[in-house]
């Protein structure tokens, strides 16, 4: 069920100033390394895709990915996983689409792999930046970035309503009395003033659990700094669906 956001809520959370936004900050659990990983956040993906002709040798792109431990290779693809510390790993693909478009897929996943099975992320990030092309630079990407956040539902509530009932027609005509305990909406809003594309809400009462998807559009230089920005970014958002029991509503 697709709906506009100003239909389901007005947008919690989010003071304004003029024209600017302001985002109010929602708890974390810092790293010793000083790094942050958001409670509650599970995963997090950023794909891109560049043009054939911003790649400088494909064939060596992928030779180079397929040369970490424990990574594969086929004729137009590689895959590695990449080791980050005690709260997270990554999964790198990379794969030749049509022989026009390099896609990329760089996903961090709350947990811990073993260090002496495989590379450090910050290895993979060098065997793959120097073939993108750029201009005595980092290179820059943009693309879209997907996160899911899993919070207790014993210490988070979500800021619209859950479930609800819709009375008349639609889903009130299915056997067994439905009632709607998740909402997918959709931002109207330019990319240049909001990056947040889409987002879901859902409570699952069974789990305890409260579930949190964001779809951003999203833009980094490939580089280390690329795994801070991808935790962080997202997490400003979080507040505008599920805030922590005993905060008031805003």
């Amino acid at each position: 069920m697709v709906r506009r956001v100003d239909q389901i809520a007005r947008e919690p959370k989010l003071a304004r100033r003029g024209d600017a936004m302001q985002f109010l900050p929602t708890p974390m659990s810092t790293r010793p390394d000083s790094s942050v990983v958001p409670e509650g956040l599970e995963e997090v993906s950023y794909t891109f895709r560049l043009p054939v002709t911003a790649i400088d040798d494909v064939g060596a792109l992928l030779k180079d990915v397929a040369s970490l431990k424990a990574a594969g290779s086929s004729k137009d693809s590689a895959r590695a996983v990449g080791e980050g510390g005690k709260h997270y790993h990554a999964h790198f693909s990379v794969r030749l689409v049509e022989s026009k478009w390099v896609r990329f897929e760089f996903e961090l996943i709350t947990s811990k792999v073993s260090s002496s099975r495989y590379d450090p992320i910050s290895l993979l990030i060098s065997k793959v930046a120097p073939h993108i092309k750029s201009k005595g630079k980092p290179p820059e990407t943009s693309g879209l970035l997907g996160v899911t956040y899993e919070l207790r539902s014993g210490e988070w509530s979500p800021t619209v309503d859950l479930p609800f009932n819709v009375p008349g027609g639609g889903i009130a005509a299915i056997p067994g009395a439905p009632a709607i305990v998740g909402v997918d909406v959709e931002f109207q809003r330019s990319e240049a003033e909001l990056p947040l594309r889409r987002a879901f809400v859902s409570t699952y009462p069974d789990a305890q659990m409260l579930v949190v998807r964001l779809l951003l559009s999203f833009s980094s230089a490939f580089e280390d700094t690329l795994v801070t920005r991808m935790l962080d970014e997202p997490h400003k958002f979080l507040s505008w669906f599920a805030r922590p029991k005993g905060k008031a509503k805003a």
